[in-house]
């Protein structure tokens, strides 16, 4: 009878394939649910309690659905069985199957000719017959694994015999790792994972050779503690410097307590003595408290230029260590740092000023006089310790006032603080004590007005336009009350120099308004210039409170800035530098963005500045067919050579990828080749490098390329990753390992 329908008070966790027990790993025996059946025909024998339902069979429990031509059930010994276009399904798994059968008490039973998709992986397994040892093991006899579906996989492991323990391993023997159908390697033995949760395990080695250090050959291994925590153990092994040893510890145990941390140690041949590096990042809120560090420590000023593992190590100029803790108030904040700088551009860094600790204590502006006028205050503290010379103590008081101001569309903004500093000079050498106060008072006005206009047009899609013309006037007062004479010099904010000045500008901003109301940028134009009103601009001012570039006449440089974001495929941006006293253009930069994907991508950047600066960034990627061709170069037109390129080259025919790349620079003076290969699921990437805070680290391109750009250089097919036995190399770039809790839970 067609549709008859029971209901089966037992467990039907059916013929339950590898993904499905997998999902019910540290349930219990016996199910608890109904079981819905639907057949063409349906039958019950009482006197040995067994059900029979064959045509069309459908058989439902929970998120589970059996499919097959006949099933047969014995609800006295628990024993189940299908026949015939078996088809299990559950949440995204599914296993295809001739028969198979269970018991549903001890979860043992076979499979024939069973194929089984695992979707969380994308990982597939097949074979002739599976042998179900137990609640989630498995015996697979002439089986083959893969991550690239069944119909002609890329890429494929077949064996005589795989021990499957989902969750955890599986061990194959007599394996054969085929690409395209063609046999590339025979293992006796090897083993991969078969769970999508994070294991411990070994990584496979990254080999690579270097003009400058030799053979290199990096391993890991990677240490799952729990859930929440994670470390990865470092051993490499540098031809002409020794062995490196390394470890890096990862944790999220909680929304407000995570970090990363890196330290490693290496006994180099080429310094003739021991460096070290430790780098990484903590963040943690207790109550309404918030404390951050983020530290990056090195053992001597060469250590990121000699093993720096990236351009933008190898070419820093300073490592810096900072921690901080913050505490809001009612209107206010209260912030406490402490900060430890490396000069990486001299040996000697016993000058170098550290503040040990810098406090500041600010308030939001309060309205007074019916929100007619604002006031606020700032005051800070910073301890200057440098390990040689003078030790100065500084402590600044500054309270200000703003009165907002609107008449017939213009706009005005006057304000007005007075600050005094109280300087404590510590002179260990000299014997003497100074105490030195300094007071200066600062005045702006500022004038704008706004005109907008709304237009539309179809070019690019755009539709409604706004455009907007904002002409503005700033005029800027800074008188120092007392001379600098004894007043210590610990930072540049300790010399503003007196200011009377007037800055103009014209600004324009294009923006594209969506249905829904939102704003995009399409293009911006601001042009700005500083005359003196009492004479010449003093030196340079990049120092707060009033910026221009430019000194010693009475008109500072034309700045000018152009944006143009006519489409998400297209960007371009100018900065500009004039000097119009008879020295012309001082600065120029360009930055063109353009990509049409998935076939092609380009970045090209130009700086210039007058006998010091004339370079050129190039980042292209071409994608033909299963090809990626990625380079880069940047190079100085002064000298006539190139400083960094790389060169890659990635064959992409299915889920597996190899990558070959050449990476060459002048700075250190290197060449470098490559090898890396990915095979979707397995492989996982030896990270190496030290663990940078989600909020600090270099931004930009690390060749030199305009910051926010979408290729951010480096190097192409990073380190090699993968469990042991896997013929894999490395993967493709990316985060951190995989699985890792940086990369999970602990992860920015």
């Amino acid at each position: 009878m067609k549709n008859a329908r029971v209901w089966v008070f037992v467990s039907l966790l059916l013929m339950l394939p590898p993904s499905a027990l997998h999902a019910q790993m540290g349930r219990q025996s016996k199910a608890t649910g109904p079981v819905d059946i639907t057949a063409d025909g349906l039958n019950y024998n009482k006197e040995q309690n067994i059900y029979t339902a064959q045509g069309d069979v459908d058989m439902k429990e929970g998120t589970r659905r059996l499919n097959a031509d006949f099933i047969l059930y014995n609800d006295t010994t628990k024993d189940a069985f299908a026949e015939g276009h078996v088809v299990f399904q559950d949440q995204g798994d599914v296993i295809h199957a001739e028969k198979m059968s269970l018991n549903l008490v001890t979860k043992r039973g076979n499979i024939e000719n069973g194929r089984i998709f695992i979707k969380t992986g994308n990982f597939f397994l097949n074979g002739d017959d599976i042998e179900k040892t137990g609640e989630s093991s498995y015996v697979v006899h002439k089986g083959q694994f893969t991550t690239c579906g069944w119909d002609k996989p890329s890429w494929t492991f077949v064996a005589q015999e795989v021990d499957v323990n989902m969750g955890e391993y599986a061990t194959a023997y007599d394996t054969t790792f085929s690409v395209g159908g063609h046999s590339m390697l025979y293992l006796p033995w090897s083993m991969f994972p078969v769970k999508t949760e994070r294991q411990s395990g070994f990584l496979v080695p990254q080999w690579q050779t270097s003009s400058r250090d030799g053979m290199i050959i990096r391993t890991a291994y990677f240490w799952a503690i729990s859930k929440d925590t994670d470390a990865t153990f470092f051993f490499d092994w540098i031809d002409q410097r020794g062995y490196k040893p390394g470890v890096e510890y990862r944790y999220a145990l909680s929304d407000t307590t995570r970090g990363s941390w890196y330290a490693t140690d290496i006994e180099d041949n080429k310094y003739h003595g021991d460096r070290y590096q430790i780098k990484g990042w903590h963040e943690e809120q207790f109550g309404d408290m918030t404390f951050k560090a983020n530290v990056n420590y090195v053992s001597d000023y060469e250590y990121l230029f000699d093993l720096g593992r990236t351009t933008v190590e190898r070419s820093e100029n300073s490592a810096n260590s900072v921690a901080f803790v913050e505490k809001p108030f009612p209107y206010s904040l209260l912030t406490v740092q402490t900060s430890y700088f490396r000069d990486l551009t001299q040996k000697d860094n016993s000058a170098t000023q550290q503040y040990l600790p810098y406090a500041t204590y600010f308030t939001e502006y309060l309205p007074f006089l019916k929100d007619k006028l604002y006031t606020d205050f700032t005051t800070d503290f910073v301890n200057f310790t440098p390990d040689t010379g003078d030790r100065v103590t500084r402590f600044t008081a500054t309270p200000s006032a703003r009165l907002p101001y609107s008449w017939n569309g213009l706009n005005f903004l006057a304000s007005g603080s007075a600050s005094e500093r109280a300087y404590h000079v510590e002179r260990p050498y000299e014997g003497e004590d100074d105490d030195v106060h300094h007071e200066q008072i600062k005045m702006v006005g500022d004038m704008n007005a706004q005109f907008v206009k709304d237009t539309h047009t179809d070019i690019y899609n755009l539709g409604d336009l706004q455009s907007m013309i904002v002409p503005r006037i700033e005029y800027n007062y800074l008188q120092n009350t007392t001379s600098f004479s004894g007043v210590p010099s610990a930072d540049p904010s300790d010399r503003l120099a007196n200011a009377n000045n007037v800055t103009y500008s014209f600004n324009h901003y294009l923006n594209a308004v969506a249905s829904n109301g939102q704003v995009r940028e399409i293009s911006l134009l601001e042009v700005s210039q500083t005359y003196g009103l009492t004479g010449r601009l003093p030196p340079d001012n990049s120092v707060d409170p009033f910026p221009y570039l430019g000194s010693g006449n009475r008109l500072s440089e034309v700045h000018e800035r152009f944006t143009l974001f006519p489409h998400s495929n297209f960007w371009y941006v100018n900065d500009t530098e004039f000097d119009v006293d008879g020295k012309g253009l001082q600065e120029m930069t360009n930055s063109i963005h353009y990509v049409r994907a998935p076939f092609l991508l380009v970045d090209l950047t130009h700086s210039y500045e007058p006998s010091l600066v004339d370079q050129v960034w190039l980042n292209t990627l071409v994608r033909w067919r299963s090809f990626d061709a990625n380079y880069q170069i940047r190079y100085d037109f002064i000298q006539h050579t190139w400083i960094n390129t790389i060169s890659s080259l990635t064959y992409r025919p299915g889920c597996w990828s190899v990558t070959f790349s050449v990476i060459e620079s002048k700075e250190p003076n290197d060449r470098s080749f490559h090898v890396s290969f990915n095979l979707q699921g397995l492989t996982q990437k030896i990270t190496g490098g030290p663990a940078v805070s989600p909020t600090g680290g270099p931004t930009g391109n690390p060749m030199g390329g305009p910051a926010g750009s979408p290729v951010a250089g480096g190097l192409p097919g990073g380190p090699a990753g993968g469990p042991v036995g896997s013929p894999a190399g490395a993967s493709l770039p990316g985060g951190p390992a995989a699985g890792s809790a940086a990369g999970s839970a602990a992860g920015p």
